[in-house]
């Protein structure tokens, strides 16, 4: 569990942990520099046998590849300071997993504000309406990112994930280069170096949203932006050097223009970026369906022009 100023909400994860059916568990905590008193609180609970460990401020995925190290566990368990674990949700996957270390497994995940049994909590289980109980690592990794459909593309949070050591360490380590989506990055390489997934959804985790749809990992703007094209870049790598490259060409091309609408027309310079990486790898233009905003605006971009459609979200954002 990294942990960077997150005290409001940290005693309640660990809770989540050591409240785990599963009792065989090692709780690795490694704070990353914070300054609101969330190493403290941490520090509360190593006497329920928690590791607490700490380093100067270098990001969630230097202190995720810390707490990998330490790890003398045969299966790791991502956990953000602010997500929370379903109590059965170790338990139901290491029953499938204890005889299959060659794979990984994923469960639903709930989105929730202030309370997990509340009106605002929803269930995001999108993602998984095609999704088999096993799916082979290509075939999810197709179904996932809209290589079979225009559907939007879903996305498995980290903490649903339950995984095997030698697994990871075969994918390698969390690039800490990156500061979005190094998560899918990661997961990415995992994935690909399992033998299937298996979708458990009664392995429920919750995941905290805010008000503004935030998260507590959560950027904006042209450091966002840029941040996401060298992660899209660093996917791009990955996928286009597998078996599977023909199939993944155009969802990466896909990618590179979803996220070039996003650039444009603020960030003009980015957008061309996206724009000419998106054209390099599918050897031609080819634009994908758009989903881009409310059913007016996802219309009109493609049925008469997206370029159009974005100029209105960015007019009404100025005067809102």
């Amino acid at each position: 569990m990294p942990v960077y100023n997150s005290n409001r909400f940290l005693g309640e994860s660990i809770q989540s942990v050591l409240q785990q059916s599963y009792k065989n568990i090692e709780l690795i905590i490694v704070d990353d520099g914070s300054t609101d008193g969330s190493l403290q609180t941490a520090k509360q609970f190593e006497k329920f046998g928690v590791k607490i460990f700490s380093q100067k401020n270098r990001g969630a995925a230097s202190a995720r590849n810390k707490g990998l190290s330490l790890a003398t566990g045969s299966f790791i368990q991502y956990l953000d300071a602010d997500d929370l674990l379903e109590t059965n949700k170790i338990t139901i996957q290491m029953q499938v997993l204890k005889n299959d270390t060659k794979s990984i497994a994923f469960g639903d995940c709930i989105n929730f504000k202030e309370q997990i049994y509340s009106e605002n909590t929803i269930l995001n289980s999108h993602y998984c309406r095609d999704i088999k109980t096993t799916e082979k690592p290509d075939d999810f990794i197709i179904k996932m990112n809209g290589g079979i459909s225009d559907l939007p593309t879903g996305m498995v949070e980290i903490h649903s994930w339950l995984c095997p050591k030698n697994i990871i360490e075969e994918a390698g380590p969390w690039n800490e280069k990156l500061t979005v989506d190094d998560d899918g990055e990661f997961f990415l390489r995992v994935i690909l170096n399992s033998r299937r997934i298996h979708y458990l959804p009664k392995s429920l985790t919750y995941y905290r949203k805010y008000n503004d749809n935030s998260s507590l990992s959560n950027n904006t703007g042209k450091k966002n932006l840029t941040a996401s094209i060298d992660s899209l870049k660093s996917k791009a790598d990955i996928l286009l050097r597998s078996k599977s490259a023909f199939v993944y060409k155009k969802i990466m091309s896909d990618y590179f223009w979803q996220l070039a609408i996003r650039c444009y027309p603020d960030e003009y310079d980015l957008y061309e970026i996206c724009a000419k990486k998106a054209i390099k790898i599918l050897g031609r233009k080819k634009l994908p369906k758009f989903y881009i905003g409310n059913k007016f605006i996802d219309f009109l971009a493609n049925t008469l022009s997206w370029k159009l459609a974005r100029r209105l979200q960015y007019i009404k954002q100025k005067i809102t």
